[in-house]
Formats: C-alpha cells, sequence, structure tokens
C-alpha cells in the first residue's frame, strides 16, 4: 500500500512538474517575465549566439565541449541542457565553478565590488546529512580548507565570502538552489517550482 501511493505521488509530482514546464515555456515565448529582475538580465540570444549553441547541441557526444577546474566536459553532458531533460552534476558542479572563478578572477584584477562567492558541489549536502537524514559535519570538514579555497576562490574562509550556494537535489528529480547571503546575514532558497522568489 505505502509503495503505491509513493508511485502515485511520484506520478503527481512529475506531471505537476512538466505543467510548471509547460508554463514557463509558453511565459518564455511570450517574453513576459513576472519578475522585473529576470526580464531585465535575461536577453534573447544573437543569431550568431544561437548558431553556436546549435553546433554546441549537434557535436559528437564523445566532443570535448569544456576542460577546466579537473573537470571534462563533454556534449553528452550537456544535452542535458536540452528541454525536458534532467540536469546532470557534472554540468552543475562545472557551472558553479564558473562562478566561483569569474568572481575570483574580477577581484583580483582590482573589481572590490564585485561579490565573493563560494559554491559547494552537488554532493556536499547529501554527505553534510547523509542522504537526508541526519548531520555529519566530519565527512565535509575538510570541504572548506583554507587551501582548496585560496585556489578556487581566491579566499582564506568561508567567511570572507559574501555569498555561499549550496546545490539541493530534491528527491533526486528537481534542483533547487539555497544561498547564505553573510553579507546581508540572510538564508534564501531558490526554487524555479515554487510559486513565490525565494521557495
Amino acid at each position: 500500500d505505502g509503495n503505491k501511493k509513493d508511485d502515485l505521488q511520484n506520478e503527481l509530482d512529475e506531471i505537476e512538474r512538466r505543467q510548471l514546464e509547460e508554463e514557463e515555456r509558453l511565459k518564455l515565448q511570450r517574453g513576459g517575465y513576472s519578475d522585473p529582475i529576470v526580464a531585465a538580465r535575461l536577453k534573447p540570444l544573437t543569431e550568431e549566439e544561437e548558431d553556436e549553441v546549435d553546433e554546441l547541441m549537434s557535436a559528437h557526444r564523445d566532443e570535448v565541449i569544456a576542460a577546466k577546474f579537473n573537470q571534462t566536459i563533454t556534449a553528452a553532458h550537456i544535452g542535458c541542457l536540452r528541454q525536458g531533460q534532467w540536469l546532470n552534476d557534472e554540468v552543475m558542479n562545472f557551472y558553479f565553478n564558473m562562478i566561483m572563478d569569474r568572481s575570483k578572477t574580477k577581484f583580483e584584477g582590482g573589481k572590490n565590488d564585485t561579490l565573493r562567492c563560494w559554491c559547494f558541489n552537488t554532493f556536499f549536502l547529501e554527505k553534510l546529512t547523509k542522504g537526508y537524514t541526519s548531520y555529519n559535519y566530519p565527512a565535509v570538514r575538510r570541504w572548506t580548507k583554507a587551501k582548496k579555497m585560496e585556489r578556487l576562490a581566491g579566499v582564506s574562509s568561508i567567511f570572507e565570502c559574501d555569498l555561499c550556494f549550496i546545490p539541493c537535489h530534491v528527491s533526486e528529480m528537481h534542483w533547487t538552489c539555497g544561498v547564505i547571503d553573510i553579507k546581508n546575514k540572510r538564508l534564501e532558497y531558490f526554487d524555479s517550482m515554487s510559486s513565490s522568489r525565494n521557495g
């Protein structure tokens, strides 16, 4: 009985997820963004950018698209960026590394108003919580060692950061993001399937 209820709930969740994705797709097609911040930041790709995306998405699955941060991203990895596909850890972790790298590069280049960012990888929360069942700090204690933080983000302590990103894989079906806004002493939670802006 319990398994049937779980299966039914999973099916309902999947239907709801698809409906929300379709609503977002239609909203994007109409150019209607309810959030003015999103509207200001999103702009359509140029024709050249569209051509580049098409080329990358049609590359042979083993073709290397990017290699940095001790990661290699292939065309097979970025296939998850197609509509209706599940995001994978490789792309998520690469993107979070890009955020840290951009923050570090801008700050070291003299842009002192740049937000200093630290991004945990997609395995952090699961390790910290033993699969979301309890608390296990020793499993992640070394993930913020000074040398690692200096190399990746240009800071020696997490408390030197303005923002700390924590990807959350909800029910292994949907990615959300927790943000510790150290600078403003706030916790934020972003979920694209939520009707409100911060979860």
